[in-house]
């Protein structure tokens, strides 16, 4: 299935006409002409567009640095992630930062297909409800990619799944996995990624985004001949499951070691660390400078770099 997506970037450091010049670079069509959008402001379907958000701290205008939220138009494919990264990157080179207060947000859209089309209401549930089933088993893997403000116990912006819980209201809304315009426009929020600029984290997401709707919504999946509640936990599980292929699990290697290697140990954040490891399984950490050893000898403990 082709992905059908979009992106929000909530960042700052940045003002409105920095952000105008940024999308310029990128070569895509920008729609702000005199500071930020409102909340929820509809604009043509192929523009990008900035608008304020009352959950961050000062806004950003057409001169002075702040806080905006950079919404992304309806993008498809490989073409949609190419477009996606020129755009973070070409903020980033105008000065666009990020910290706690911001989030990530990519939506998937499955209106586009002619299965979907197909379905009933009733199969639409049965379908979100997988979705959250599959977020809910692997939650320690998606905790483990994500920075500690965005663990799921600990933020109130993306709870944890429960699988058949209702997908309207405000609960819903606020749940890691949006399903508040699942039913009626095959659209689904993934609200944990966290803050990033970082066009190639968001791809990962991205990727394993279209891999759980399309598990969700295509029977012939490889997921439906395994038992979920028998899969590992681990990011070997999740490849497993969601067929993801070797390239993902790299790049869910990788980001897993990035987030260790901020040496975070204080309160809830040793809690977290244990659980990346976990999720790591097949890797270790190297006793003397702490590093992820992939695919570790039985008894060894320490690096090559350490040895």
């Amino acid at each position: 299935m082709t992905i059908q997506f979009g992106v929000e970037f909530e960042c700052k450091g940045l003002t409105v006409n920095e952000a105008r010049d940024a999308m310029e670079a990128a070569g895509v069509d920008f729609y702000n002409n005199a500071g930020l959008l409102g909340y929820h402001t509809r604009v043509p379907s192929n523009y990008w567009k900035a608008e304020r958000d009352g959950s961050l701290g000062e806004e950003a205008t057409e001169s002075r640095k702040g806080y905006m939220e950079i919404i992304s138009p309806i993008l498809t494919g490989e073409n949609g992630v190419r477009i996606m990264k020129k755009v973070a990157r070409e903020l980033t080179r105008r000065g666009g930062k990020v910290d706690n207060l911001c989030g990530t947000h990519v939506t998937v859209g499955v209106n586009n297909s002619a299965r979907w089309a197909r379905f009933s209401d009733a199969r639409k549930i049965e379908a979100g409800v997988t979705m959250q089933r599959i977020y809910a088993h692997f939650a320690n893997v998606f905790d483990a990619i994500s920075p500690d403000c965005r663990q799921m116990d600990n933020s109130s912006w993306c709870n944890r799944p429960v699988p058949g819980s209702h997908f309207t209201g405000h609960l819903a809304r606020y749940q890691a996995v949006n399903l508040t315009a699942w039913v009626l426009y095959g659209r689904v929020e993934f609200r944990q990624p966290g803050f990033t600029l970082n066009g190639n984290k968001v791809a990962l997401w991205l990727k394993l985004a279209n891999a759980m709707t399309s598990a969700a919504i295509n029977e012939n999946h490889k997921s439906h001949s395994l038992i979920l509640n028998d899969m590992p936990q681990t990011i070997d599980g999740i490849v497993d499951y969601l067929n993801l292929g070797e390239p993902t699990r790299r790049a869910l290697v990788k980001r897993v070691e990035e987030v260790l290697a901020l040496g975070t140990t204080r309160g809830r954040a040793a809690l977290y660390n244990s659980i990346r490891r976990a999720v790591l399984m097949n890797y270790t950490s190297c006793i003397s400078c702490g590093c992820v050893i992939t695919n570790p000898l039985p008894t060894q403990n320490l690096c090559v770099r350490c040895d």
